[in-house]
């Protein structure tokens, strides 16, 4: 995190900057990056869940309910979500191969 007066970097925890004492608090943006992260690392671990499925195993229902709501209610989301299941399908190609 950057101090919004001064730039220098403080810790997310600190609630002044240690350079030039400003009052640190945590903005939107800040927030909205930790939430964007937080789905970056959600859609990867489905990923991988899906994408190194041993074929022929039977899926949880949960995750066919998930998959058929993301493929009918946002087709753009599913694109993504097909590129992440290919990106993990790949490496574990990789790793049996």
């Amino acid at each position: 995190m950057k101090c919004n007066k001064c730039k220098s970097e403080v810790s997310s925890e600190s609630k002044f900057c240690s350079n030039c004492g400003e009052r640190i608090e945590e903005s939107l943006n800040s927030s909205f990056d930790k939430t964007i992260d937080l789905v970056r690392k959600t859609w990867f671990i489905l990923g991988f869940f899906k994408g190194t499925t041993i074929k022929g195993k039977r899926k949880p229902k949960w995750f066919k309910k998930f998959e058929e709501d993301i493929k009918t209610k946002s087709p753009e989301i599913w694109e993504d979500y097909q590129l992440v299941i290919n990106f993990w399908r790949e490496q574990a190609k990789k790793k049996d191969g």
